[in-house]
């Protein structure tokens, strides 16, 4: 070895290291968030405390206690069971249809299921950011899924498009039949897809447009066709006969998206410089923000029919939908400000 290298060996054997701490995986995560200092133990121990109290009782209320089987409401009381009885099964199996469809006829609860069966089909892609396709995706809940919902729930039929109503608007005796339904159909379609590539900049760049118009009207056809639409429709089934889960669906979806557009409009209002129109859109939040839901309801519901003219009617649903949709709106307007 020469005099300018500092190569050595070492003789003696290094001091053993503690092992790592873990601060991965679950343990870590007990030993980082959890268990970290005296107050996180604390803290934890006190949750892990408030979570059994509250646990506990459910759990011995729905499971333990709770009767499974049973014929009528005699098999629920304490001295039939010999016990204190938790949850009533029976009684939920006994009024399981009614908790779902309400009075909804039973003979045509597959609408109800198909319905809520393109609501999940349409609305778990979007969910999902991987998932191409969001425009048509959206295009398909937003707007041609409301329709659809309402010919499958509601029931009946169509009469005509634009130019049927354009013709009842101006007095003529355009009288609805099977031949001047589709007639009416086509020249629709042929007018909206000659408008889209008129607006587009002619057929050179206006062609994609027009043949998205022409498909569009095209998947409105098959469900028309598969509907009936054109020969009366499904059955009607009132409002009225709506209940459990299916009208909550029907009234917080609907309530949801139609007050976004509200919302959208009265925050912008809010903030615009044009006096009466803030002024308008303040007093509209202020109002209804100030309003109870359960008074908006009960005036939709009971009160409102008596200002109307007794030839003119809205159904009650609608009235409702109408009431939480500005509700709604009214707080959607403050959130989107803020």
């Amino acid at each position: 070895m020469s005099g300018n290298d500092t190569t050595f060996v070492r003789e003696t054997l290094a001091p053993a290291r503690k092992a790592p701490v873990v601060t991965t995986g679950f343990v870590g995560f007990l030993r980082t968030r959890l268990f970290n200092s005296p107050l996180n133990i604390t803290l934890t121990f006190a949750s892990a405390v408030l979570i059994w109290f509250a646990l506990e009782p459910t759990i011995r209320f729905m499971l333990i206690d709770a009767v499974w089987t049973g014929t009528d409401r005699t098999a629920c009381l304490a001295d039939q069971a010999g016990h204190p009885v938790g949850a009533c099964w029976p009684f939920i199996q006994a009024k399981f249809t009614q908790l779902i469809y309400g009075f909804y006829p039973e003979d045509q609860r597959w609408r109800a299921n198909l319905t809520f069966a393109l609501a999940a089909l349409l609305l778990a892609p979007l969910l999902v950011p991987k998932i191409p396709g969001k425009t048509l995706n959206a295009g398909l809940f937003f707007i041609a899924f409301p329709f659809l919902a309402f010919f499958l729930l509601r029931g009946g039929g169509l009469d005509g498009f634009v130019f049927y109503w354009l013709a009842e608007l101006f007095g003529s005796a355009w009288k609805p039949s099977l031949t001047r339904f589709w007639l009416d159909f086509s020249l629709t379609a042929t007018f909206a897809m000659a408008s889209m590539i008129l607006l587009g900049g002619g057929w050179k760049n206006g062609r994609r447009a027009g043949l998205s118009t022409a498909l569009t009207f095209a998947g409105i056809a098959v469900v028309i066709v598969a509907l009936h639409l054109d020969q009366g429709g499904l059955p009607v089934v009132d409002t009225r006969q709506w209940g459990g889960l299916l009208v909550t669906l029907v009234v917080s979806i609907t309530g949801i998206a139609a007050s976004m557009p509200v919302g959208i409009a009265l925050a912008l209002g809010r903030t615009s410089r044009i006096p009466l129109l803030r002024i308008f859109s303040v007093a509209f939040i202020e109002f209804w923000r100030g309003v109870p839901l359960i008074t908006v309801l009960f005036f939709a519901t009971y009160m409102l029919p008596l200002f109307l003219p007794g030839d003119f009617t809205i159904d009650a649903l609608v009235r409702v939908l109408v009431g939480i949709a500005l509700f709604a709106g009214a707080y959607n307007a403050e959130v989107i400000r803020g």
